[in-house]
């Protein structure tokens, strides 16, 4: 076998394989390298008595940077649009926001919607960021404290971010692991320091059901205004009848749990989980449940909370990092290791250029 490699990619989940493809596909030789059995990492499927389960991201942004990659590279992009991709529950009625966007959903939610809708214009202007240290949840309670609000955007925290609105920046949602490999004595304390405040991976519950009647209308995203954790449930073979065996329909319900940082309860806040699926999705219980997966510690939904992450470069000579650790601000899940797997092969590219001597 050929042992003569440019450059070697540790871990092949979205941001190493990204990286991977970018760097082949500009004539390096590449080595990808990944403990596990399989590749895809959180972007990957895991089969359950014929049902495809996921096991972590379960939506693909169209037409950004993760597309790019694809035409870039020549790989087919076989992502299927759901039609409407969300709704929201508000007030036992699913609503399609489509066309609407943030004033129509705020003005069916709260008299005070046009006040929050004037700070996110603000904010989108950067005359209304706030500073790095208010919660999402605390700027949100500026304009109100309609519960209804507050749920929907902890749901969009829980879903885009992976972490409650109590716990991520304001401003980081407005704007919308390296150590053990090298090993601690090979690294500047500094670093090594940097590197232990930055890793603050969070947490979410996933319920995967099935059932031979079908349960959601939503043919994409459900996402919920009033639950106690539950954030959203997702309608796979509405698009993806081929995830389950004939004749079944194939879900997922989601929460993040309180605190999405550190130690939890998990089988209390499994428990309220299952509580509000019960409650929101009529037939839950005469649902086969193929797991509950509670992704945490070494198996995170993001390796770092947004406005926390570490920088894709290190101190060591040409090690660079990629993922959801080091993504850009205001960012998350598989877009997140695209856009980094762009910027660190740009960054490869540039030193060394395929075919010259490193």
């Amino acid at each position: 076998m050929d042992t003569a490699f440019d450059v070697i990619v540790i871990g092949a989940g979205a941001g190493g394989l990204l990286t991977a493809a970018r760097l082949a596909h500009r004539g390096y030789r590449i080595l990808v390298a990944e403990r596990l059995g399989y590749v895809g990492g959180r972007a990957s499927t895991r089969d359950i008595d014929g049902f495809k389960v996921n096991n972590g991201a379960i939506v693909i942004e169209t037409g950004g940077i993760t597309q790019q990659t694809f035409a870039e590279v020549g790989a087919p992009f076989d992502v299927r649009m759901p039609d409407p991709p969300v709704l929201y529950r508000i007030g036992g009625k699913d609503v399609d926001v489509t066309g609407g966007g943030w004033g129509f959903l705020l003005s069916r939610l709260t008299r005070h919607g046009a006040k929050l809708l004037s700070g996110l214009a603000d904010a989108r202007r950067d005359e209304g960021l706030p500073d790095g240290q208010l919660s999402t949840a605390d700027w949100i309670s500026k304009f109100t404290q309609n519960k209804a609000v507050h749920g929907i955007f902890r749901s969009m925290c829980g879903s885009v971010f992976a972490v409650g609105a109590d716990e991520l920046p304001a401003r980081v949602f407005l704007t919308y692991a390296t150590v053990r490999l090298v090993g601690d004595r090979n690294l500047p304390v500094g670093y090594t320091e940097a590197v232990k405040r930055a890793d603050r991976p969070c947490a979410m519950i996933s319920v995967n059901f099935a059932s031979r009647e079908p349960l959601m209308t939503a043919p994409g995203l459900l996402s919920f205004a009033s639950t106690r954790r539950l954030c959203y449930a997702a309608n796979f073979t509405a698009t993806c009848p081929e995830m389950a065996p004939g004749g079944w329909h194939l879900y997922v319900g989601t929460a993040v749990p309180q605190p999405a940082i550190g130690n939890f309860d998990e089988a209390a806040e499994t428990g309220l989980l299952l509580a509000d699926l019960r409650e929101q999705i009529p037939g839950f219980d005469r649902a086969r449940i193929l797991s509950t997966v509670v992704t945490r510690d070494d198996w995170p939904p993001q390796r770092a909370v947004a406005g926390f992450d570490l920088p894709h470069d290190t101190p060591i000579a040409n090690l660079w990092n990629v993922g959801d650790g080091v993504k850009e601000y205001a960012n998350g899940g598989t877009t997140a290791c695209a856009e980094t797997a762009q910027l660190v092969a740009q960054q490869v590219a540039e030193r060394y250029p395929a075919g010259s001597a490193a």
